[in-house]
């Protein structure tokens, strides 16, 4: 166990350092636009329940038009800054993407090159160089991922803290119901992710009979020899035995995570049914209302958010290291 997560590390690192070496620039503000996304998340939400408050007529300390009018460009000016980080992001990764994927096209083919032979007539071979290649793209993806994980983890505690700041139960109720889905949803991603490894040399096989099905080189030799049908009646018997598998998996996954969804649906209606009796009360405002089961909502999104990032990294990476 001990050895998986030195590996584990050191592979992260490696990745990082790939990243990093690849644009520095495109990796800071890619790290920046994570930390800045939830922060504005939660500012917009503090924002949102004074001008409600105002609107309402329970204002605390704002009473002034001015007052509304300041809140209102600033909402206006959040909501802006928001969309452009979040452009800048999918620039970002785009460009991040085209320039580590054409690294580790090279470091594949200088692998493959520097091979030996006999290798190629390895059928074991032509697995692991697919999976290598399919896994290699992963990597792309981990930067990502930690970037998510940054956010999430900055949502989370942004949210949790506030939440606890009124009432800790709200915190810890978010957190336990939404847990249990979001363990299933991450052990299925896992389970499916290690399916796709079993089922690679299905998929070769199903990419060489499809490239001779569709070469002009082997298109005189499969009508002379009606070769074409078999063909097809192989291709269809792998490509069916793989999509069963994996339609299995997906069902339960489906099926178990829809269930479960139903403990934060409750969470949140708990919560709302609370707050909406504390604002009659006269105990909390309107503006209150909106913030909260706000929060509730995006601390759910983040523990879901946390948790899947975590587990496609762990995956990434040690498809990676596998490879």
């Amino acid at each position: 166990m001990t050895t998986n997560f030195v590996r584990l590390f050191h592979s992260i690192i490696w990745c990082l350092s790939l990243c990093w070496k690849a644009s520095k620039f495109y990796t800071v503000l890619r790290i920046i636009a994570g930390i800045a996304t939830p922060l504005i998340a939660i500012t917009l939400a503090f924002v949102g329940k004074h001008i409600i408050d105002l609107l309402a007529g329970q204002g605390v300390f704002i009473q002034e038009v001015r007052s509304l009018v300041f809140l209102l460009i600033g909402l206006f000016a959040l909501s802006i800054l928001r969309m452009f980080i979040q452009k800048a992001v999918q620039y970002c990764q785009a460009m991040h993407e085209d320039i580590l994927n054409g690294r580790l096209s090279l470091i594949i083919m200088d692998r493959s090159l520097s091979a030996d032979l006999e290798y190629f007539d390895n059928p074991a071979y032509h697995d692991k160089l697919k999976a290598a290649t399919n896994d290699s793209y992963s990597i792309v993806y981990i930067i990502w991922n930690v970037m998510s994980t940054i956010s999430a983890t900055i949502s989370f505690t942004g949210a949790f803290l506030v939440l606890s700041q009124v009432n800790l139960l709200y915190g810890l109720v978010i957190l336990f119901a939404a847990l249990p889905s979001s363990i299933i949803a991450v052990r299925y991603t896992k389970l499916l992710y290690m399916l796709s490894l079993e089922q690679i040399n299905g998929q070769r096989q199903m990419g060489y009979i499809q490239g001779i099905a569709t070469d002009r080189f082997y298109a005189q030799d499969l009508r002379l020899y009606n070769a074409g049908e078999k063909l097809e009646g192989k291709y269809r018997r792998i490509w069916q035995e793989l999509f069963i598998s994996r339609r299995s998996a997906t069902r339960r996954r489906a099926f178990l995570t829809g269930i479960l969804e139903c403990l934060p649906e409750m969470a949140l209606a708990w919560i709302g049914i609370n707050i909406a009796f504390s604002v009659l009360n006269g105990q909390a405002t309107v503006g209150d209302y909106s913030l909260y089961i706000g929060l509730a909502g995006q601390l759910w999104m983040s523990i879901s958010m946390l948790s899947s990032s975590i587990v496609n990294i762990y995956d990434s990476t040690f498809a990676q290291v596998k490879s």
